[in-house]
């Protein structure tokens, strides 16, 4: 979804937004760019990974490992979420390997290698993300709710408040401690930043969802079964449904302009300036119509 609402040439090859022979996998790529920067440090703990890498069939760092911190990314995960990953496929999925190493210092090592690669290969999701973090916290600051629009007019607000905690302490059957949390009337930067991205495109998810179901029907198209972004119907209509999925994914990036309409309403609506979303590359939505990929 990012990739396409910024026509992102490398995020779109890496998300099946293009035809290829074969399925792009994201999680790959991603691992291929961290063991290059790997290959050009010379320091002990680079020195272990490489061993580490060289042990692997493919000889990059393993797909599994790549695979957490990347796939989190949309839902607002951070660079520490991305160590506490790293660490966990260490213990979990490598343990005889980094059995008797520090595998929390190698861990903290290869983070901000792994996190750097992966704005490398999903340029637009961190450039968008980053976009709506900044304009979140500066709408917050105005303590006005994050609100927008869904092509299709579904409103979304969200608008996180601040927690009041208060600790009451009792002499009832004992000392007895509970604390009591209420919402404030002031918005909470920290967590509308940390919401608004997942947010965002989750609604641009459900719209897309609602386009393919308008579409469908207006074929005769009407025994549909959705889970979350998994569409099914009959076999017969199996591939009447890829193409309206194709179709309705064009509609919707190429007719609307989601982050544009965002700026434009909270500007509007918290009276103050956003910054402008990042520039728009030269990906043409027309090839999901041929990427067999892009949805199974």
């Amino acid at each position: 979804n990012f990739s396409a609402m910024l026509r992102d040439n490398i995020g779109g090859r890496a998300t099946n937004l293009t035809p290829s022979d074969i399925p792009a996998d994201i999680y790959a790529e991603v691992a291929k760019v961290c063991t290059e920067k790997l290959k050009h440090l010379s320091d002990d703990a680079a020195i272990e990974w490489r061993k580490f890498i060289d042990q692997q069939p493919n000889k990059t760092i393993p797909r599994g490992l790549a695979k957490r911190p990347v796939m989190t990314l949309p839902y607002g995960s951070t660079q520490q979420s991305c160590r506490e990953y790293i660490y966990r496929y260490m213990v979990e999925d490598a343990p005889k390997f980094f059995e008797g190493k520090n595998s929390f210092k190698l861990a903290n090592y290869l983070t901000p290698l792994l996190w750097d690669s992966i704005s490398h290969v999903v340029v637009a999701a961190r450039g968008a993300m980053d976009w709506l973090q900044k304009c979140a916290g500066d709408i917050s600051k105005q303590n006005k709710s994050i609100i927008w629009w869904t092509p299709l007019g579904f409103p979304v607000l969200q608008d996180k408040k601040k927690v009041t905690v208060r600790q009451v302490e009792t002499e009832l059957a004992g000392r007895f401690r509970i604390t009591v949390g209420s919402d404030s009337n002031q918005s909470d930067g920290l967590k509308n930043r940390l919401g608004v991205a997942p947010n965002f495109v989750h609604s641009m998810d459900a719209c897309h969802l609602m386009m393919t179901c308008r579409l469908a029907v207006g074929i005769g198209i009407t025994d549909l079964a959705f889970i979350h972004d998994d569409y099914g119907t009959h076999a017969p209509e199996i591939d009447n449904l890829h193409r309206i999925i194709r179709e309705a994914f064009i509609e919707l990036y190429q007719e609307n302009s989601p982050l544009i309409d965002f700026k434009i309403f909270n500007e509007d609506n918290a009276g103050i300036t956003l910054i402008d979303p990042p520039v728009s590359g030269g990906l043409k939505l027309e090839e999901v119509l041929e990427s067999k990929y892009f949805f199974g």
